[in-house]
């Protein structure tokens, strides 16, 4: 079976989207992932390279995620090979990177799933970006970020007993989940929502979870609103300037669907182009609650399409 990664002349293929540039950054689905001005690292769960592990080519590839993270700098890039790495991750430096080869089938993916806790947490990081993993936590969220300007494409999100992402201040404003993209991404059988926006307990500041960008996405199966805000833990929830566009609600007849109307000062929501799973009727105000200011247009329900704005 062909390596999901090829490297040569500088460059490097997953075999499935054209190469990729290590010194000028990735180019995926339209999309640029930081650029890469670093180095290229290698992280392989079957690896046997033992003490002489060093992440620097396939065949001395660390056998966790946490050791390429700690080796790396900021900008550059970690190729992880398919496998489930029990893991709790945290990233804390700028414009790191984690890609996977994009595949159908557990065996052929890259999973990071630990044994309890959060799988991934960002850390007052900007620009972080990672393509076609799956984090999945357990007794804690999959992705729980106070990072800034990140970039998620083909990633799936889980958690057995809470949300699939998670903002959260736990110090100040700076960084809150601002500016985070969601292209192609799957919000499935998570605990609680798919998307929660929360603020720290005691953080006086409040949360502002700004122009976050959630596009061609799938919630299916959430144990709550597959979209929601939390203020109970502070004084202020914050959030403008979000686009939730082309994506799909798939659990049937979902009591509510995004529940985002309960932020202090929030306005300037966007949701366009969406379908939601219905039997029968039309989207209700209690199914898409968003704040004043806020606007969803051709919505799709039952009936057929829906300007939202109008409930």
């Amino acid at each position: 079976m062909a390596s999901p990664f090829t490297i040569h002349s500088g460059l490097v293929s997953d075999n499935v989207n054209a190469p990729i540039n290590v010194t000028t950054g990735l180019q995926v689905g339209g999309l640029s992932f930081p650029t890469i001005s670093g180095k290229a690292w290698y992280v392989d769960a079957a690896s046997t390279a033992g003490s002489g592990a060093d992440g620097v080519t396939k065949a001395t590839a660390f056998t966790t995620i946490a050791a390429a993270i700690t080796a790396a700098s900021a900008d550059d890039a970690i190729f992880i090979y398919p496998g489930t790495y029990a893991e709790n991750l945290t990233v804390t430096k700028d414009n790191l990177s984690l890609v996977a080869p994009r595949a159908w089938g557990n065996s052929k993916r890259v999973i990071v799933q630990p044994a309890s806790g959060v799988a991934l947490t960002l850390r007052g990081c900007k620009r972080f970006a990672a393509r076609a993993i799956r984090f999945s936590g357990v007794s804690g969220v999959g992705v729980l970020s106070d990072g800034e300007g990140s970039l998620f494409v083909d990633c799936d999100f889980a958690s057995d007993t809470s949300h699939g992402v998670k903002f959260l201040s736990e110090t100040d404003t700076d960084f809150t989940g601002s500016g985070t993209h969601f292209e192609r991404c799957l919000f499935r059988g998570c605990g609680g929502a798919g998307i929660q926006v929360f603020q720290g307990t005691g953080v006086a500041l409040g949360l502002q979870a700004t122009n976050v960008n959630v596009r061609d996405c799938q919630f299916y199966e959430n144990t709550d609103d597959d979209v929601n805000d939390d203020a109970a833990g502070g004084t202020q929830t914050y959030y403008s300037q979000w686009c939730i566009e082309g994506c799909k609600f798939m659990t049937r007849n979902k009591t509510t669907y995004l529940d985002l109307n309960g932020g202090s000062g929030s306005t300037e929501l966007l949701v366009a182009d969406c379908y939601f799973a219905m039997d029968s009727g039309r989207l209700t105000s209690t199914q898409v609650q968003l704040p004043a200011g806020g606007v969803g247009v051709a919505l799709y329900d039952a009936t057929g399409v829906v300007d939202a704005s109008a409930f």
